[in-house]
């Protein structure tokens, strides 16, 4: 049997899994620019302020893929913490519906 890989992109993340966020005109595009050109200083800081942006935003988290949705869990199950620094850095309202999307 043979493992199968996906190319998945910010776009498609944001798409498919964050509804209703709301980021700021050209931030994504600028961040794909830094990305593409491999400039890190940029690609933190439109890295940070997207993703804290989409966690504040966002009114739905939802995972169609039951493959993603599983890792996700994973990852909250042994590191548990990152669900309080979500907390603290983004929202508590943001972690709550990131939590219930993994466990629902």
């Amino acid at each position: 049997m043979f493992e199968v890989r996906y190319e998945i992109g910010i776009e498609e993340i944001l798409g498919q899994i964050y509804k209703g966020e709301s980021l700021p005109e050209g931030i994504l595009t600028e961040y794909l620019k830094a990305l593409r050109s491999n400039d890190k200083e940029n690609m933190y800081k439109f890295g940070t302020e997207i993703g804290v942006t989409v966690g504040k935003t966002c009114q739905l988290v939802k995972f169609n893929n039951k493959g993603v949705k599983k890792a996700a869990r994973a990852i909250i199950d042994d590191l548990n913490e990152i669900i309080e620094i979500s907390s603290v850095l983004i929202s508590k309202g943001f972690s709550k519906k990131f939590r219930d999307s993994v466990y629902d």
